[in-house]
This record gives C-alpha cells, structure tokens and sequence, in this order.
C-alpha cells in the first residue's frame, strides 16, 4: 500500500471545513450515484442531530466531490449553512475521489448480529432515523435446507431460474432496507456452484 503523503502540519493552514451556503455549492452533473432515495432519510437525520460529515467540494469552482445526497437533504429542509471541506483538486482527481468515496461504502459489510442488538437498543423515534425497523430479519440459527429452497422459489430448477429469484429477492431486500440472511447467502454459494459447474 502506497505511503501517505499528508502533511502533519496541515492543521495550521485554516480550518478544515468551512460554512457555506448550500445554494452556493454546484452538483457533479455526470454523478454516477443514483441517491434520491435516500435523500428523505438523510433529511431527518441532519434534522435530528445536524451534520456529522462535511461536504466535499472542489476549491475550484465549488463543484461536489462527496456528499451529494446530504447537499440534496439540506436544501429539502431549508438547512444552511452547511460545513463543506474544500480540496484543491483537478477535475479528473475529484471525480475519482467521488467514486472511491461511493465504491469503499459499497465493501463495508455489516455485522449482523451487533447491528440487531444495537437497533434493539434504540428507541422507535431513533431506529426509524437510522432506517431500520426495531427488528430486524436476520437468522440467528443455521438455515434448515427447506429454508434456502423457500429463499429461492424457483418456478423450474435450472441455474437461471435460482439466479432470477436470487435478483429478485436482493431487489426487495434493498427496498426494505434488509440485510441478506445466512440462507440467502447459501442459496448464491449454491447457484455460483452450479453456474461453475454449467461454465
């Protein structure tokens, strides 16, 4: 892994983010992120605690690096001024920036049964902000053989009709903001097999 080239004295230059208007900051036209649906949600959460995270933007000319969706949440809510970091970076520099920020939060993977403990813990009001429900739909036994064929409900038994179903199943899960069970996760290790084996 290539060496940091940060400057431990950077902290002497200023402030490292700053109050701006969020009318003033400009969206990356080309954004590859597709984050309306989550802007309703990340509204309620600046609304309840305010920023956590600043704005990413482009020293330039304003344009955003990271932080689309809370850019899109404050102006729903008429939140301003907002905390924006600014980077002095060429145009190429921060568009890769923008999609190694969406791309590295895509490979956190959630430990399942901690996140139901701690969702658990919280109250109705705090849950719904972080956008679960008070219980969530995880397996905490061993998934019986039955239960991963009812994951897949295949209308045939072909490699194609498991791998549809599996699709299927991942869209709704996404909508409902579910994690996938230990059985979903054995029904794709058994379709990959078969599709191996098929190749």
């Amino acid at each position: 892994m290539q060496r940091s080239t940060h400057d431990p004295e950077i902290w002497k230059r200023g402030p490292a983010a700053k109050w701006v208007d969020p009318n003033d900051l400009v969206p990356w036209e080309r954004n590859p992120r597709k984050n309306d649906p989550a802007v309703d949600d990340v509204a309620r959460s600046i609304a309840k605690f305010g920023f956590g995270t600043p704005i990413v933007a482009r020293k330039e000319n304003n344009e955003i690096i990271a932080g689309h969706t809370r850019h899109k949440a404050a102006l729903l809510i008429d939140y301003s001024p907002v905390p924006v970091r600014f980077l002095d970076l060429t145009e190429n520099e921060a568009h890769a920036l923008a999609i190694i920020d969406n791309q590295t939060n895509e490979i956190a993977l959630w430990d399942e049964e901690v996140l139901n403990e701690l969702v658990i813990e919280l109250e109705e009001e705090l849950a719904d902000i972080c956008g679960f429900d008070e219980e969530l739909d995880f397996d905490e036994e061993p998934a019986e053989e039955d239960d991963v064929e009812a994951c897949v409900e295949p209308e045939e038994n072909t490699v194609l009709d498991k791998l549809n179903a599996l699709i299927a199943r991942s869209e709704q899960k996404s909508r409902q903001k579910k994690s996938w069970s230990k059985a979903d996760h054995k029904a794709l290790l058994e379709v990959a097999d078969e599709m191996k084996a098929v190749i």
